[in-house]
């Protein structure tokens, strides 16, 4: 399925970090238990985007070039 990209926003960037292996299992058995989460990194995106939001509203708003 393609995606029409609109924006810098709509883009993605390939990244890699490191996980515990329990949140790693939890986070996969999320994605087969959960329609709304089919991969990782739908659940990570999310959860980064709400801390980033928490982060901002409480420190203020963080300006990208």
């Amino acid at each position: 399925m393609a995606k029409t990209v609109k924006n810098n926003e709509d883009k993605t960037a390939k990244t890699s970090f490191m996980l515990r292996p329990s949140i790693n299992r939890k986070m996969k058995f999320i994605c087969l238990q959960d329609s709304n989460y089919k991969t990782p990194s739908v659940i990570i995106d999310q959860a980064l985007n709400e801390f980033i939001v928490k982060w901002e509203k409480k420190n203020g708003a963080i300006q990208i070039k």
